[in-house]
């Protein structure tokens, strides 16, 4: 009787045991820090002494696609974008070290209303108009390989208005709206797997809907879970400041630290 109970308590630890070997998850973040900043952006501030205007050049670095490459890389995760080299104006994502959380308007594309990545860190990506994230492929220097391994999933995300926007929304413009109530402004994330669609978030960046007065100015942590697996994820954006069908609301947003599981099983 002993050695039959014995047999079952050894059987039961044994499929308990399996069962915490079973699918290993891997984890990755995706923080930017990796990304070096190639493009050289020039901008001409004003500086007011006592009575004296003058006129200050300032150079900072992002990676915005004017290499033409149509995308940076961190973490083995591509971010697509488009550069124009016509209007110099770029769509997509760019990854950026600005810090300029007051200055309005279009001179201040490249900065988070916060200063600052997540976190404090420095660097953190910008999405402008719409813009596509790619996490099927692993990336080994200039050679591209097919993810070996399960699905990837992202778990969260650190989502926050850019300055443009957020002084746009704040104060209004000459082509946007001062916000006032039931005004609203959101990303839009919708998640892919081999071209079908998983899944959809959406997160307000701002939302003066229902007496509400929410813009947002710090990074908060955006739960995306829901996207399920994905080999890539599309961002667009939407708000109440429309003519027709032309959102009016600057369409920029700052986005960072990207959590994504993967079950370590090679297909």
């Amino acid at each position: 009787m002993q050695s039959i109970k014995l047999f079952f308590a050894l059987a039961l630890i044994s499929i308990l045991f399996n069962a915490c070997q079973t699918n290993p998850v891997r984890t990755s973040l995706v923080e930017f820090d990796d990304v070096i900043l190639r493009d050289t952006i020039m901008r001409i501030d004003t500086v007011i002494l006592s009575d004296t205007v003058e006129f200050d050049t300032i150079k900072y670095a992002v990676s915005n696609g004017r290499d033409l490459k149509g995308k940076f890389i961190s973490s083995n995760k591509w971010f697509k974008n488009s550069y124009d080299t016509i209007s110099n104006t770029w769509t997509g994502f760019a990854c950026t070290a600005q810090k300029d959380s007051i200055t309005p308007g279009v001179v201040n594309l490249y900065s988070s209303v916060v200063g600052s990545g997540a976190f404090k860190t420095k660097k953190y990506a910008l999405i402008s108009g719409s813009a596509t994230m790619i996490c099927d492929s692993t990336i080994y220097g200039d050679y591209v390989m097919k993810n070996i391994y399960g699905n990837f999933s992202i778990k969260s995300m650190m989502i926050t208005n850019s300055t443009y926007a957020y002084l746009d929304m704040k104060n209004g413009s000459s082509i946007s709206k001062k916000f006032i109530a039931g005004d609203w402004f959101k990303l839009i994330m919708t998640g892919y797997l081999n071209n079908v669609q998983t899944g959809q978030v959406e997160y307000f960046l701002a939302d003066f809907r229902n007496g509400k007065t929410f813009l947002s100015k710090t990074w908060n942590k955006v739960d995306v879970s829901t996207l399920g697996e994905v080999d890539k994820v599309e961002f667009t954006f939407d708000s109440s400041d429309k003519t027709g069908s032309k959102i009016n609301t600057p369409t920029y947003a700052c986005i960072d630290f990207i959590e994504l599981t993967q079950p370590e099983i090679v297909k």
